[in-house]
């Protein structure tokens, strides 16, 4: 979702992309865990939370947007979308398939099988780990269009709300919510972690878009909410861990309000003059997000090829971020139409 404001776009969102998109990599990464645990704990399960969240909340800012000015986007924005998740379930499907020839394990058999993953992981789960983003993302695109053409959108926005408590009960307060008849049903349930991706997860960030556009803080008022919220967000956090609540960290409450005051920050703030930097760090942001796990892959199986015994978590963070980021620099010095695909 282009990230205009009505005076321009706004740089400040697109930098905090690429903030976000590096998050996602320490995710899957566990950067320092090598060094210290602690430290690893903080930016591999604390303050990445704040990533894949962010993606929902802004496109659904930008998207509830335009239904409220009464466009009726959901095709064209659909179907830029859909290409882009498509391109890259191919790219994955065939380094999947590459990977089995290496390995000498590859058969007619094997490969009906993944062509059978994949076909589901695409509707459903996702056609790669981290691409559960899409299906999650059509569901709240849907969802969102259905509430808006039935003018339900606000009890829409306040009944995700509630979904995403439920999330929390089967994740940071999972020990809470698994005494709760019905909601231990549920979070106990063998697809509750999709389930809660797309529905107690991507729909509640996504909604967070139409409360974005009715709250108006000041600038010295949104930042003592931050402060507020960071605070609370880790208390939070340690008290969970230390009453041994949680199933994990996920999710919380607190990260909803810390997420939506950021977003307030960045779109009071839109750092306007940025606008070659903003569309630089937006191309990357995009990249690295869709594109890490490749570098991952290559750099794990070269230091098992060379035995070169320094892929620690740390040095694979690290050049996961710089190699992706190269890679997006390089398809943008090409600028071919077709590569730049790869980064909408």
């Amino acid at each position: 979702m282009e990230t205009k404001m009505k005076g321009g776009r706004n740089n400040s969102i697109d930098i905090f992309r690429l903030i976000c998109a590096i998050m996602v990599v320490a995710v899957h990464t566990h950067p320092f865990m090598d060094i210290n645990e602690n430290v690893g704990f903080f930016f591999t399960y604390i303050f990445p939370r704040i990533g894949v969240p962010f993606f929902f909340a802004i496109i659904g800012y930008f998207y509830i947007g335009a239904l409220l000015a009464g466009k009726n986007i959901f095709l064209s924005y659909g179907k830029r979308i859909l290409i882009i998740y498509f391109i890259w379930t191919v790219v994955y499907f065939l380094t999947d398939i590459l990977q089995i020839i290496l390995k000498n394990e590859f058969s007619a058999e094997r490969l009906i099988q993944l062509i059978k993953q994949y076909l589901t992981g695409f509707f459903i789960s996702g056609s790669y780990y981290h691409f559960w983003f899409f299906p999650a993302l059509f569901f709240a695109l849907f969802v969102t269009t259905i509430a808006f053409k039935l003018k339900i959108e606000k009890i829409t926005a306040y009944f995700s709300i509630a979904l995403y408590i439920i999330g929390c009960l089967g994740c940071s307060y999972y020990a809470i919510g698994n005494n709760i008849p019905v909601i231990s049903n549920l979070i106990n349930f063998t697809y509750f972690n999709l389930i809660r991706r797309v529905i107690l997860m991507g729909l509640p960030f996504f909604m967070m878009g139409y409360f974005l556009h009715y709250i108006k803080l000041t600038k010295i008022k949104n930042l003592f909410l931050i402060f507020v919220a960071v605070t609370a967000f880790l208390i939070e956090i340690f008290i969970v861990i230390k009453l041994d609540w949680q199933r994990n960290i996920m999710i919380t409450l607190f990260l909803f309000p810390l997420l939506a005051l950021i977003i307030i920050f960045l779109l009071n703030n839109p750092l306007p003059g940025l606008e070659k930097l903003s569309a630089k760090t937006r191309n990357t942001a995009n990249f690295i997000y869709y594109s890490h796990p490749l570098f991952i892959i290559f750099l794990i199986e070269a230091d098992r090829l060379f035995k070169l015994n320094t892929m620690f978590e740390t040095y694979l963070f690290l050049f996961t971020v710089i190699l992706a980021s190269v890679g997006s620099l390089f398809i943008s010095l090409i600028n071919n139409k077709w590569l730049n695909k790869l980064m909408q």
